[in-house]
């Protein structure tokens, strides 16, 4: 198998990701796995870690190379394999994912797709230009893949329409020592109540809000502690935020710790108010360990813990909810204690054995080989060729009739384009439905056509808006503006498809 990879940490003696990959080299002859490295950083051309796992830093000048340099090696390694047995995984459906395709593509191999993160999520969307241009792509990339592994039901099912042999394998978490009785006995003396978070300081963390939902709470007298473990590039800003709020001597800063063990031990509560998650790992932690969670509902929320039940789950971003929350927690012992419980519980529940796990991968790396070998026509293999097909279709109906209407039949042209349009667009729903989309579900046929003729006449109206802002605006030749808008409106109808009209 080869692996197309970013994260670095394989290259670290003894790291949670050599290890992983070591464990994974038992299930192939051979295990491959390239990862993006800048020239400066590595020397080697190839590391051996295990007696058949390989390391191959791309040994880049700069980042935009990457994508040449990913190619490069993978050619290499094909050259002294037999590509018969060969599978290519991509760490996402994004940059790595590009570059799976491709070489899927040029070398004729099957492809698997892991996605971590839920790109499906509009936090995701809009929490950068990257992020907004990474949706589409994903969409595009995983439309080829031959299997794909996701972390989580979430992720699986937002996907579920476009891709095939998708898998929930969640990220491998060992079982941790949970909390002696004696320790929380000790600690229900009179001591301050203690608030953890461990996440990377990133904006979809949005540390922000625990740290106002924070405030709310010690503004009603109760004594508290907000435990930070982590760091990233947020970290100043949030220390601001902490020092305008006069939260200083009671929210510490921790910065990235391997021995985390000794925090998840000492909190009360384990607050979580990311804005999307692909799983969410710490929260996992954090429930083996038998603490309450007070989470927002990204990743497993409301899939392994529920609301009300083994944890408070919230909708992002909401202040008040957090402080009420934490404040519940904070103010009834019993009610840590009867929730961190349920939430251990469910967590040990959820853990997927080492054996286990390795097999349901191995299955998804196997369900790409045999989905390959299948050789389904382009159409059975890829949504997207089927709905662009749909879609010149309908389209063609719609300039075919429009001459048959008025030069044939004589019927006055506005009559005539308005008939033809009409006839045009049940053709393309008839299509999109029940070909392209795969819903054979006939209940709510009427709803679903009101929308999509309610994003069809959208889409007369982002033509005609984006035709004068690139022409007459812009100045660009009328021909190549409609080229851009025509591509523009196409991503957005398939999205609203996907999402809001046959989203089954």
């Amino acid at each position: 198998m080869i692996s197309i990879s970013t994260d670095k940490k394989v290259f670290e003696e003894n790291s949670a990701v050599r290890e992983r990959a070591i464990r994974y080299g038992d299930l192939f002859e051979e295990l491959h796995i390239i990862v993006f490295d800048r020239k400066a950083q590595s020397a080697s051309s190839k590391i051996q870690i295990s007696k058949n796992v390989f390391l191959y830093p791309t040994n880049s000048k700069h980042k935009i190379l990457y994508f040449f340099d990913y190619l490069r090696v993978i050619k290499s390694i094909i050259k002294k394999i037999d590509r018969k047995f060969v599978v290519l995984t991509t760490q996402d459906p994004f940059e790595t994912g590009i570059v799976g395709l491709l070489a899927k593509f040029i070398y004729k191999l099957p492809l698997q797709i892991q996605i971590h993160t839920d790109f499906a999520n509009r936090y995701f969307i809009t929490h950068s230009l990257l992020n907004f241009l990474r949706f589409p792509l994903g969409l595009f990339v995983l439309s080829f893949a031959d299997s794909v592994r996701a972390v989580s039901e979430r992720i699986a099912k937002s996907i579920h329409s476009l891709s095939h042999n998708v898998s929930i394998l969640p990220i491998p978490t060992s079982p941790l020592a949970s909390r002696s009785s004696l320790l929380v006995k000790e600690r229900e003396k009179g001591r301050k109540i203690s608030f953890l978070t461990v996440a990377r300081l990133e904006k979809e963390k949005d540390l922000g809000t625990a740290i106002k939902a924070f405030k709310k709470v010690t503004n009603q007298n109760i004594d508290a502690e907000f435990i930070i473990v982590g760091d990233g590039s947020q970290r100043k800003s949030l220390e601001v935020l902490v020092k305008s709020l006069d939260l200083g001597d009671k929210i510490r800063f921790i910065g990235w710790r391997n021995d985390l063990e000794k925090y998840y031990k000492e909190a009360d509560a384990y607050i979580s108010t990311s804005l999307y998650e692909g799983y969410g790992m710490a929260m996992v932690e954090a429930a083996l360990h038998g603490l309450p969670l007070v989470i927002s509902d990204a990743g497993v929320a409301n899939e392994i813990f529920f609301d009300g039940q083994e944890a408070f789950v919230l909708k992002p971003k909401n202040v008040s909810g957090f402080a009420e929350a934490m404040t519940r927690l904070a103010e009834n012992a019993d009610l840590r204690e009867i929730m961190g419980g349920k939430a251990k519980i469910i967590a040990q529940n959820s853990l997927v054995s080492g054996e286990k796990y390795l097999e349901k991968y191995q299955d998804s790396v196997c369900q790409a080989k045999t989905h390959y070998a299948q050789n389904l026509n382009i159409f059975k293999k890829n949504i997207l060729a089927r709905y662009l097909v749909a879609g010149f279709t309908g389209a063609g109906t719609n300039i075919g009739l429009l001459y048959v209407f008025t030069d044939i039949a004589g019927i006055w042209y506005l009559y005539s384009s308005a008939m033809s349009f009409v006839v045009a667009v049940v053709v393309s729903f008839m299509l999109q439905k029940f070909w392209t989309f795969a819903d054979q579900n006939v209940e709510k046929v009427h709803h679903q056509f009101a929308r999509f003729l309610g994003v069809a006449l959208f889409g007369i109206i982002i033509n005609t808006a984006c035709m004068f802002f690139l022409v007459d605006v812009i100045g660009l030749w009328y021909i190549l503006a409609q080229i851009i808008t025509g591509a523009l409106i196409a991503i957005i109808n398939f999205l609203m498809y996907k999402f809001l009209i046959f989203n089954k």
